[in-house]
């Protein structure tokens, strides 16, 4: 890599994640780990917070030849709240400069820790980092939908979306003896406690920034290439949305705001509907991607009702009854 490279001297590094039910996809994104380019003059670790009732994965875990120190850990309570904040508590048991956050269903790129020592050295000034995420889609995705282009944001620029799927923070952030900052419990069970816990940051002036070159990939596997399940994810995402900025925006031009969205979200479906219709003498493709479009603009209505009329939309699956 032909850039200069200080940030992590005598550094420690700690790539932390939790897992719920996905075994096969943790040991696929372990081996990316166990693969990635680093350096001598720092020390990397690995902290792995299994989330589920009953332990499931310790053995297993434990007993793999793996390049880095593997640590575990076992997070009774479930939700990605609970998870997510019991790796703060370890990391603070393990006194680390850096912690990099991944998702247990992603892939990551070689050069993704290099990209990341780059981005501190250039921006020694903040805290907080998130990475690009590159979308794997398979035949059987929903035609309906569009695939995700990754975002061409250049480094240090503002991310495009608060995300925990690939992120990286200094301890100061998180470490209690510091700024002490958790994972919201409010979104223990519906989502969004990413992006709450970055709007957080945000709102307390510290400088969030993109590395575009830090990549991780990510399968778009089983029930997520559903029209469905990308529709009920979507209206989740939204009424936790209004959830999230409840704090910082109310009173009647915020309410106002959220009419106008509404009326623009319903009148712009009913284009698409349309347009939809006409294009499908024409052109399929086209015509399902139009008609997709009108229900996640809908996903978008029906989010917010749920948010106002106070409707509880659960993500996970495991809290289900």
């Amino acid at each position: 890599m032909k850039f200069e490279k200080v940030a992590f001297r005598g550094k420690s590094i700690c790539i932390a994640l939790c897992s719920h039910g996905r075994r096969e996809m943790l040991l696929r994104l372990l081996r990316s780990i166990a693969d990635l380019y680093v350096e001598d003059y720092y020390t990397v670790s690995v902290l792995v917070v299994e989330n589920e009732v009953e332990p499931k994965l310790e053995a297993e875990l434990k007993a793999l030849d793996f390049p880095f120190p593997l640590h575990y850990t076992h997070e009774p309570n479930l939700g990605l709240v609970n998870a997510r904040n019991r790796i703060f508590t370890e990391l603070e048991k393990m006194d680390v400069d850096w912690m990099c956050g991944v998702d247990d269903d992603e892939v990551l790129h070689p050069d993704w820790l290099v990209r990341y020592e780059q981005a501190v050295t250039e921006l020694p000034d903040c805290m907080a980092f998130i990475g690009a995420v590159s979308c794997n889609y398979g035949p059987d995705f929903s035609k309906y939908v569009p695939h995700r282009i990754t975002s061409n944001r250049k480094l240090g620029a503002a991310p495009e979306f608060y995300t925990t799927g690939n992120y990286m923070i200094h301890r100061k952030l998180y470490h209690s003896d510091d700024i002490g900052h958790r994972f919201d419990p409010r979104f223990n069970t519906s989502g969004g406690e990413d992006t709450a816990f970055f709007v957080w940051i945000e709102k307390q002036n510290h400088e969030i920034c993109f590395v575009p070159e830090a990549i991780v990939y990510e399968e778009m596997h089983g029930e997520r290439n559903r029209f469905s399940s990308v529709f009920r994810r979507h209206r989740r995402r939204w009424g936790v949305h209004h959830k999230i900025l409840r704090p910082y925006r109310s009173g009647p031009s915020y309410t106002k705001q959220v009419l106008l969205r509404l009326c623009r979200e319903i009148f712009l479906a009913l284009g698409d509907v349309t347009r939809g219709l006409i294009l499908l003498l024409v052109n399929t493709k086209k015509a399902r991607l139009a008609i997709g479009s009108a229900g996640m603009r809908m996903a978008v209505v029906l989010g917010t009702i749920d948010y106002y009329c106070k409707i509880n939309t659960h993500e996970y699956g495991y809290f289900e009854k």
